[in-house]
């Protein structure tokens, strides 16, 4: 009896693993950030997400500014990226 709900609880565990790794992430939050692995010799990509409407809902980002206490809200809304890059280097965002 034991063995078997042991077998159950491991069987789910492992099923709640695969599931985390196979969900697409949206960009909402940081956790979700959208994963971005750019290989030798790349230097850009595109993302073409629509973030005035939703599913998923994209919201503005809260940042302080440098020098000050007082939080300022981005003009757009916010998407998260992961950027992995194989070698180090420079990187320049550009919006």
């Amino acid at each position: 009896m034991t063995k078997r709900i042991l077998f159950i609880l491991l069987a789910v565990f492992f099923g709640m693993r695969l599931q985390a790794q196979t969900d697409e992430k949206d960009g909402t939050t940081y956790v979700a950030a959208v994963p971005v692995v750019l290989g030798i010799g790349e230097t850009k990509f595109t993302d073409v997400r629509d973030t005035e409407n939703g599913p998923p809902w994209y919201h503005n980002y809260l940042y302080k500014t440098e020098g000050s206490d007082d939080y300022q809200r981005t003009q757009g809304r916010a998407v998260y990226y992961r950027l992995e890059m194989p070698m180090s280097g420079d990187v320049i965002i550009h919006n």
